[in-house]
């Protein structure tokens, strides 16, 4: 968009998700998208699922899900236990128009529970004590299909308590990951043959060779000058075009590769993440 002036101009972005993670106000910590990728992928998030999800916070994979749920009667209900954020959460929502996508609770779900139950495909818990959850997302998971839970906790001994939970109610194939970013610088690089190689040392040495050394004052002094057939006889011709190699023999072959290294810096660990099934025919 060009300035009234002609002077200047702006991009205009389409807001997306990604966008609004790199630009959300920082309530609490939120969820960066690699993991927002990898947990969307791992609970298979598409059209027409319901999520629930615990631990709102500042809303950064709330909208990554709204999203990825969006058609087929796809919908989110998210809850957070603290006033002011679950306040600034329905100003956004409602100004990013997820108000038919996302329902918004303020509740503490580890004391008071859901208060749903048979209707959710997929339970995610960002919780400080997520264990404490964890019969109470049972009871919200659909009973007919194999529902789906991740948990989100920075420290291992949340992990640990959490898949004692899991397993006390019933889940089954417990699984933890960390997902840490590796970033590659890649560029394009010539190799040259072995013979190729061979020949550039040998007009190298070549060319040293048959550069002539300054003469010392003491060697003019005791030596007489040398006449020129003396010079043409002894010193040895400086090498011509005819002495490099071929561009386009047979032994002259280059070879492009792409090649990468790690960049010196990486995100270190932000979560791990726990998943889970459960499967209550009931």
């Amino acid at each position: 968009m060009i300035s009234s002036k002609g002077r200047g101009f702006v991009y205009l972005l389409h807001p997306t998700p990604e966008l609004w993670t790199l630009s959300v106000p920082h309530r609490t910590q939120i969820l960066y998208l690699p993991d927002i990728s990898f947990i969307s992928a791992k609970l298979n998030l598409t059209p027409g699922k319901i999520v629930v999800e615990s631990g709102t916070g500042s809303g950064s994979f709330s909208h990554s899900i709204a999203r990825s749920v969006t058609g087929k009667g796809g919908h989110l209900y998210t809850f957070e236990y603290h006033d002011q954020r679950v306040e600034a959460l329905k100003n956004e929502i409602e100004l990013h128009n997820l108000s038919e996508i996302v329902t918004l609770n303020h509740r503490d779900v580890c004391k008071d529970g859901f208060d749903l139950e048979n209707i959710a495909d997929v339970v995610f818990l960002d919780l400080p004590a997520p264990w404490e959850a964890v019969p109470h997302a049972a009871k919200a998971l659909k009973k007919s299909i194999v529902g789906k839970i991740c948990s989100f906790s920075p420290c291992i001994e949340q992990v640990q308590k959490t898949a004692l939970a899991l397993n006390e109610n019933g889940f089954f194939d417990i699984q933890m990951f960390e997902v840490l970013v590796r970033s590659h610088q890649s560029k394009q690089l010539i190799l040259h043959d072995i013979q190729s190689a061979i020949d550039g040392k040998k007009v190298t040495f070549r060319s040293n060779k048959g550069r002539k050394r300054p003469i010392s004052s003491v060697d003019s002094d005791n030596k007489p000058p040398l006449n020129d057939d003396h010079n043409s006889n002894n010193i040895e011709s400086k090498p011509t075009l005819a002495d490099l190699p071929d561009p386009k023999s047979e032994n002259q072959s280059e070879i492009s590769i792409l090649a990468s290294r790690f960049e010196d810096s990486a995100r270190g660990h932000t979560s791990y993440l726990t998943f889970a099934s459960l499967f209550s025919n009931q």
